[in-house]
């Protein structure tokens, strides 16, 4: 197990931007789990009962469609929550898998909640960061139907600057909506630059 206290309170103190005693109080309901490389954190359709913290590593979110075909709707790393909806004890309508392997702190979403319930401060980093993935996603989807595949290249690059060489480029592509193929060209057409 990675359990380097320093690497979780700097992620934690930057994700939740909070004191301590809070962040304290905060660690008392999760449990620093190892997720191997492609080991699920939730599988579509299994209830959704906890809420992670990712300390090390890639997970993915994704879909299934009726052919059989994959696609990743969300990449997240160090530093962001991991949860299979807003909602908890709902069916999870996506996969989440790690891509490489890695230590997420996981909580019960249900104990979570009611921690929120009582602390008001908590609630609102709580609501904050949510608030965030929501922008975040949308700023995704419209990215997705507006701009041309390089350009979609260019803000993944600016997004997510350090995950280039630590995925496999099939991930990449998937989660651009091209061909590895594609990619591979506009890569080499942006090295000549």
């Amino acid at each position: 197990m990675h359990n380097n206290p320093v690497d979780i309170n700097q992620i934690l103190n930057q994700l939740l931007d909070a004191d301590s005693l809070l962040i304290s109080e905060f660690l008392q309901f999760f449990e620093l789990k190892e997720f191997s490389q492609h080991e699920y954190f939730l599988k579509e359709g299994q209830t959704i009962n906890k809420i992670g913290i990712i300390i090390k590593g890639v997970v993915r979110l994704y879909s299934v469609d009726n052919a059989g075909n994959e696609s990743i709707l969300y990449l997240l790393s160090e530093g962001s929550f991991v949860m299979g909806s807003f909602v908890p004890v709902n069916a999870s309508s996506v996969n989440i898998q790690c891509i490489t392997d890695s230590t997420i702190l996981v909580a019960e979403y249900n104990k979570l909640l009611t921690f929120m319930e009582n602390n008001n401060k908590f609630r609102s980093i709580f609501e904050r960061n949510l608030s965030s993935v929501h922008q975040r996603v949308l700023l995704r989807l419209t990215q997705y139907v507006r701009l041309e595949a390089k350009d979609r290249y260019l803000l993944f690059l600016n997004e997510y600057p350090n995950l280039i060489n630590r995925i496999p480029h099939y991930y990449i592509a998937n989660y651009l909506g091209i061909s590895t193929t594609q990619l591979s060209r506009i890569r080499h057409k942006l090295a000549k630059k």
